[in-house]
């Protein structure tokens, strides 16, 4: 953007450049996203009003959306006004005072922060969607745990998570901004050394979370033929994930190792296109098939004629929810029908209804 300012009738020139262009199509496939998004939340709040681990993480989604189309306009505006910010550890050699100096390094860190704030949203997400699909795994397999202790785990490990994810985050944008700048570069490297080892080591941890259900659990039969293909396809999802956060923490390890300039179109122009295929392959993709897949997400938490759309006249009348005996048209607790890992307490343990 530029204005002659010995004619103040001249009008205001706006150059789209290579970066421009990226940002503004990858505005635009975030927003899609977010529309299904809202899509998706409304009809599961249709469903069930009270919050959920599946409705946590669409919510979270949600956020990862909202917060990238944020970072595409500030960084956007940024490079519209021409704003010479660096998100690579270029030194500001060509600052003409101090005073230049001072600003080219609040840019260079506000430029840092602004795109890699969703990268610790969407660690935080991928996080949740890999204990979304262990609850899956459990449900779908009969067994003498108690899913009760297992979500507890779920949820107490997905807040420890967070709670460091965020603090460790938030220190780190805050010191970015240290008013010298071999400080701030001291930082800027601290923050993108964690960032690259966090994206490995969730990967790695999911690998380890995934080995010990699958020996863990090797013993104890799927519930039916239904369960066990609807945790083939969210563990179909739950894989590309994983592959995508791979082929992310690949392709900014190399930009962190070689310098690379990212948000500055006119060192490097084809890594604006580049970061188009990143945000396409690694986060719009995955989200997308995660939100296709979400109903065999849910159909875990329903009881099984919910699930296949039985109205809700036929349920009242031949459905008794486990743990429950009919006495005319009231329905009472049986403490001895079900323990609270699923199972009958009678001979046959694969039938989970009392009919």
């Amino acid at each position: 953007m530029s204005r002659n300012d010995d004619d103040e009738n001249d009008p205001i020139k706006i150059t789209l450049d290579g970066l421009t262009i990226a940002l503004i199509i990858s505005t635009c496939l975030y927003i899609w996203r977010l529309l299904h998004v809202k899509s998706k939340l409304t009809s599961m709040h249709r469903i069930n009003p009270d919050l959920s681990l599946q409705k946590l993480l669409i919510l979270s989604v949600g956020l990862v959306c909202v917060v990238r189309v944020m970072s595409f306009v500030g960084v956007g505006g940024l490079n519209l006004a021409n704003v010479n910010a660096h998100y690579s550890l270029h030194s500001a050699d060509n600052v003409n005072s101090e005073d230049e100096d001072k600003n080219q390094r609040f840019y260079d860190a506000a430029v840092t922060v602004l795109f890699d704030l969703p990268n610790c949203i969407v660690a935080s997400t991928y996080v949740l969607f890999a204990l979304v699909w262990a609850e899956c795994f459990l449900n779908a397999r009969l067994h003498t745990d108690s899913r009760f202790k297992w979500k507890r785990g779920i949820l107490t490990a997905y807040t420890v998570f967070n709670v460091c994810l965020y603090v460790a985050q938030t220190t780190l944008y805050c010191l970015v901004f240290w008013p010298t700048d071999s400080t701030q570069k001291i930082f800027r490297t601290i923050l993108y050394v964690v960032v690259t080892v966090e994206n490995f080591s969730l990967v790695f941890l999911f690998a380890g979370l995934y080995v010990w259900l699958v020996l863990h659990f090797s013993g104890y039969p799927y519930r039916d033929n239904n369960a066990k293909t609807s945790l083939m396809k969210i563990s179909f999802v739950m894989m590309l994930w994983t592959l995508a956060r791979v082929v992310w923490a690949v392709a900014f390890l190399v930009v962190y190792l070689n310098n690379i300039e990212l948000l500055e179109d006119s060192d490097t122009p084809w890594w604006s296109f580049i970061l188009i295929v990143l945000y396409l392959a690694c986060e719009v993709v995955p989200i997308y098939f995660m939100l296709e897949s979400f109903d065999y997400i849910v159909g875990f938490d329903m009881d099984p004629k919910a699930a296949n759309n039985i109205s809700s006249d036929e349920q009242s009348s031949s459905y008794i929810p486990p743990g429950q005996v009919s006495e005319g048209n009231n329905y009472l607790w049986d403490s001895s029908a079900h323990n609270d890992n699923g199972f009958d307490s009678s001979d046959d343990v694969g039938s989970e209804f009392t009919t």
